[in-house]
């Protein structure tokens, strides 16, 4: 065969298989093999728009099945926590737990925060920390005295600044140096029980805190007249149960707000810094007059206060609890007797 023949053969095969393709009937739905699940209702009811370009409604999916909830709490999370978690904190031991648990005397405990027994429900009596804010006003306290050479040489640094101090004595210091603390009293400042020897009250059972309480206010009424109003208890923590005998003697707890730590440091700048840094309006402040350091920080402490217009208050004129009674004459420091010659 030619091949103009072969070529006029094939351009008629290929317009044949136009004209087929052109006449050929357009398949519908139902002419396509069905692989999709049956339809619902859904896919059968006519479309409000006709002609729509927007695909198929799928089938609604199956119901989920309700779980019964869970008893048991899951595992926090490292994330960020939860609503509950924030609604409902656990509570965060206090300070006085904390100093009881690792062995050693607390900063400073507010005075909400008196520790109590298992079963106890008595109720505490009045308690101080601080005073009110509202004015420069700042009460010193010395605690552990009387000290029979450092005491009267805080004293002498008082005296020459017209500043009144709260002295918390000792019971046993008190029987061995009463005329300290008469001195004291003579002076115009005042007294507070810090009991007989001292020993933390949290060991103690009631007999032995009513002892320590009692036999110090003995020994202070026998040096000077009369008992105090005022109670420090030894690192400012004791059982709730002590609330009934502190009660049976009128007395109120007095804590602090500033801490120097005297006892430990035994650098008379350190303790001046800290005590000047750390007070603010309404602060009771602590140190001890039985250190040589913190009587050499003292005039630094006074002097540095004084001048940032602060009043130095007793606690009792601080926190507005009465004022104790003034030592009369007849409490005066006796005059040292002569010595004897050989």
């Amino acid at each position: 065969m030619n091949r103009p023949v072969v070529s006029v053969c094939s351009a008629l095969l290929g317009l044949a298989a136009a004209l087929a393709l052109f006449y050929a009937p357009v398949p519908t739905r139902a002419s396509l093999p069905e692989f999709a699940p049956a339809a619902t209702s859904a896919e059968t009811a006519p479309s409000p728009l006709r002609g729509s370009l927007s695909p198929a409604p799928q089938p609604a999916p199956a119901p989920t099945p309700t779980l019964p909830p869970v008893t048991q709490p899951s595992p926090p999370s490292k994330g960020a926590p939860s609503e509950a978690s924030l609604a409902s904190p656990a509570p965060m031991p206090s300070q006085t737990e904390r100093a009881l648990s690792l062995g050693e005397p607390p900063l400073s405990i507010p005075a909400r925060e008196v520790p109590r027994l298992p079963g106890t429900a008595e109720a505490p009596v009045p308690s101080f920390s601080h005073g009110p804010s509202g004015q420069k006003q700042v009460a010193l306290t010395f605690d552990d005295g009387p000290h029979p050479t450092i005491t009267p040489l805080v004293l002498d640094v008082l005296r020459a600044r017209g500043v009144k101090a709260t002295f918390f004595v000792v019971g046993i210091r008190v029987k061995a140096y009463p005329w300290v603390l008469r001195q004291v009293v003579a002076e115009g400042h005042e007294i507070g029980n810090h009991s007989y020897s001292h020993r933390p009250l949290v060991s103690m059972s009631d007999e032995a805190i009513r002892h320590e309480v009692g036999e110090t206010q003995t020994a202070i009424r026998n040096a000077i007249g009369y008992e105090t109003s005022l109670f420090r208890p030894p690192y400012g923590v004791f059982h709730a149960n002590a609330n009934a005998i502190f009660r049976e003697h009128k007395l109120n707890v007095i804590r602090w707000s500033v801490d120097p730590r005297d006892w430990r440091l035994r650098d008379a700048t350190l303790i001046a810094n800290h005590v000047t840094l750390q007070s603010k309006n309404g602060a009771i402040i602590l140190c001890h007059d039985i250190h040589r350091t913190t009587l050499q920080a003292l005039p630094t402490i006074l002097d540095t206060l004084i001048s940032e217009g602060y009043a130095f208050k007793t606690v009792s004129e601080l926190c507005g609890l009465p004022p104790l009674r003034v030592i009369t004459a007849s409490h005066a420091p006796p005059a040292p007797a002569p010595e004897a010659k050989n």
